[in-house]
């Protein structure tokens, strides 16, 4: 593959939640107003572990200045390749970066040591690393003077000016004429709730935040569990608010100065709350060390004299105002976008030359990562299509990726084939009858023959368990990225499953629209351990049949209404005489029930289908959201693709849920539907209630007023995000491990 050329190439990892991914997000940000080709080559260092996003800052910003995203097969070219973050590379990649630039420069985003002087890098070894991979040593570039300190004997090329993080002043709120409210004063501070970023005791913490009448105190990006490991009993007048990305400007909006106060073993290498905060007009009040970096842009105080400080911000207005003003002008002047094109100028004044008047080029959409191999969408088999649904609709979101491929142990293959993809099926030893252990040593081997013939670099693994035969797969091939995706709702038998996740690069969790039920063990696995996405269902490609051309494609009569029963396959689980009494239920409103059986039913000859009442008709249909809008209501177990289908289509529905063991929680979700008046619950036990249930779907009434709560959801599909989540990760060099991993322990 040849070489593409490119003014500028960023190699980083961009899922660093903070202000590495916030100053790589600025650059890409100030690169595109300037005008330069752009492109990203993303690497997953060891140093995050697995199970993270890219920030989503970033993946805004390479849209915003139509930047190329570079796939590991990518090669380029460029005249200056910028790495950001020393610590990302340590170690070497599985393939070759394929990235030469004329000028290569190693960002420093955190110091060499810590504040006990223990080394946290070696500068000459990662030079080394990056001279191996590049073909040239990089110039070094710290963020800021604590950094550039510790680089005093490293006998390595170092900037003569320091790289600081930019910032558009624009973006932030203009604070400087806010007032506070009357007869109170409100300081605050943002960070991630790592502890050395706090005051190194509670009687330090007391006086840089402290308890005063007249003062409101609060902290966005605290952790109160890892608080109190530090301090033990928290005061009480502090206000802890939990990390999160987007709101930082709406907190600051909340506030009248803000300081910062750190732990003596913490090296704050830059600052980009600092930036935010007093970029935002706030008066900023910091130890004395940071002084160098952002001299008359904040104030600086002992920590016993910081109660002062804030005392006389609140009696003297026309002073807070000046330095509020003072604060946004330095930091627009020593900060701004414009810094960034001439750093790169001052490192090449022939390039600067040669760039003369460039006009910025208009915004296009991110270009894609283009060496990309393709991913392996692998389903379990299940008691239905319910996995394998999900992966569709994920494959099917994403048209412009290299065609996937899947491999399935469900008897559902012909539908993907038929969707347009190839498909491997295997089936589970059940259906062999064969030992489960010979069966996973089988499935290690497939899996390896597969991903070497169909050239798969990613596997995507929908299902509960992860065969430890699909674990040993990713074992044998560090080098194929893989991610899990897991709904939740989960039972507590099925926790110790989890365990399986360290196998995994990313863990991608659909959420719930019953999201707020789910107090099960995958209820805590969000966070920073998952990709949290929202729910997945699959929208098939085409129009949506209207009533009268849903009606007609099922051959149905239009004259009675009509009702949907899908009930599931019931092998797992007794309903007794529930079934047909709903469905008697149906016909005795002069409606007929519709009854969708299982499109697998017709590979099971043998297997006797159950007798319905005169009056039931039988429909063997996937997928059927097309067909929806020919029902008036359903009667649905609430797995959860249909939970999601129906709901986001607007169809009124009574959930029956199947509460085996071996199933998520689908009585959760029906119970939410009732709670939420979106449908209705009925219970195995209930059977005494139903056909009074079943009379209130009778009432036009009240199936507006359920389709009208559908609607107000408002519900996003995750199918989308899901498939940029893949994409990301598909796109990413990964590293190689520093040294051979401990001994994981062998999956039951």
């Amino acid at each position: 593959m040849p070489a593409r050329h490119f003014d500028i190439v960023f190699l980083a990892d961009p899922r660093f939640p903070g202000g590495t991914s916030t100053a790589l997000a600025t650059e890409i940000q100030a690169a595109g107003r300037a005008g330069l080709t752009i492109a990203l080559k993303p690497v997953r260092s060891l140093l995050l572990g697995n199970h993270r996003l890219s920030h989503p800052q970033i993946l805004a910003e390479l849209d915003a200045a139509g930047a190329t995203l570079l796939g590991p097969e990518d090669r380029a070219e460029a005249r200056f390749a910028v790495l950001h973050h020393p610590m990302v590379f340590d170690s070497y990649p599985r393939t070759a970066l394929g990235v030469r630039a004329d000028h290569v420069i190693l960002v420093l985003h955190h110091p060499p040591r810590d504040g006990d002087g223990l080394s946290e890098y070696d500068v000459r070894i990662i030079g080394d690393t990056v001279k191996t991979l590049m073909g040239k040593r990089p110039v070094l570039a710290p963020v800021g003077p604590l950094v550039r300190a510790q680089l005093t004997a490293c006998n390595e090329a170092v900037l003569d000016e320091d790289w600081h993080n930019l910032i558009d002043v624009d973006d932030l709120p203009d604070l400087t004429g806010q007032k506070p409210p009357e007869g109170r004063f409100r300081i605050g501070r943002h960070s991630r709730p790592l502890p050395k970023k706090w005051p190194a005791d509670l009687a330090t913490a007391r006086r840089v935040y402290p308890d005063i009448p007249w003062l409101d105190v609060s902290m966005l990006g605290a952790d109160k569990a890892k608080l109190e490991q530090k301090y033990g009993v928290l005061p009480k007048h502090w206000r802890l608010l939990p990390f999160a990305h987007g709101v930082t400007n709406d907190y600051l909006s909340t506030l009248d100065a803000w300081v910062y106060y750190h732990d003596p073993q913490w090296v704050e290498a830059f600052g980009r709350a600092i930036l935010e905060a007093a970029g935002s007009g706030l008066p900023t009040i910091l130890p004395r060390h940071f002084e160098p970096l952002f001299g008359p842009a904040c104030l600086y105080a002992a920590e016993d004299e910081v109660a002062d400080v804030i005392k006389e911000l609140r009696e003297n207005p026309n002073a807070r105002r000046l330095q509020a003003r003072r604060a946004r002008k330095e930091i627009r002047r020593r900060f701004g976008l414009q810094a960034f094109v001439g750093r790169l100028e001052t490192l090449d004044p022939d390039w600067a030359q040669l760039r003369g008047g460039v006009t910025p080029a208009a915004p296009v959409k991110r270009r894609r990562a283009q060496g990309l191999s393709r991913v392996m969408y692998i389903s379990s088999n299940g008691v239905g299509l319910g996995h394998l649904t999900r992966l569709l609709a994920v494959a099917e979101a994403d048209p412009t990726a290299p065609l996937p491929v899947f491999f399935t142990l469900s008897r559902g293959a012909g539908f993907v084939r038929a969707a347009g993809f190839p498909c491997e099926y295997t089936p589970f030893h059940r259906g062999l009858d064969v030992d489960l252990r010979a069966w996973n040593a089988s499935l290690t081997q497939t899996l390896l023959e597969a991903a070497d013939f169909h050239g798969i670099g990613t596997i995507v693994f929908d299902g509960n368990v992860p065969y430890q035969g699909l674990l040993d797969f990713l074992e044998m091939r560090r080098d194929v990225r893989s991610a899990w995706m897991r709904r939740g709702f989960w039972r507590e038998g099925h926790a110790q499953a989890l365990q399986r996740a360290q196998y995994f690069d990313l863990l991608l969790s659909p959420k719930d629209f019953a999201q707020v039920l789910d107090d099960g063990p995958t209820a805590a696995g969000l966070g920073e351990t998952s990709a949290e996405l929202p729910p997945v269902w699959r929208r098939v490609p085409g129009p949506t049949l209207d009533r009268d051309g849903a009606l007609a494609d099922l051959g149905l009569d239009p004259s009675p209404g009509h009702v949907l029963v899908s009930l599931g396959s019931l092998t797992n689980f007794d309903l007794a005489g529930l079934p047909e009494l709903i469905l008697k239920g149906i016909l005795a409103q002069g409606r007929v029930p519709v009854v969708l059986s299982s499109p697998l039913q017709q590979d099971s000859p043998g297997k006797k289908k159950p007798a319905h009442p005169e009056g039931t008709v039988e429909r063997a249909v996937y997928p059927v959201e097309r067909h929806l809008a020919a029902f008036d209501y359903a009667v649905s177990a609430a797995g959860y693709n249909s939970f999601h289908e129906f709901t986001a289509n607007g169809l009124p529905t009574l959930w029956v849920p199947n509460e085996a063991g071996e199933m998520d929680q689908q009585e959760k979700r029906a119970q939410f539907a009732r709670l939420t008046g979106t449908g209705d619950c009925l219970r195995a036990s209930e059977e005494m209630k139903a056909l009074a249930v079943l009379q209130r779907f009778d009432s036009d009434a009240a199936r507006r007023e359920m389709r009208s709560r559908c609607t107000a959801m408002q519900p996003e599909n995750g199918a989308r995000a899901a498939a940029e989540a893949i994409h990301a990760l598909s796109a990413m060099t990964a590293m190689r491990d520093r040294a051979p991993d401990p001994k994981r322990a062998t999956a039951p």
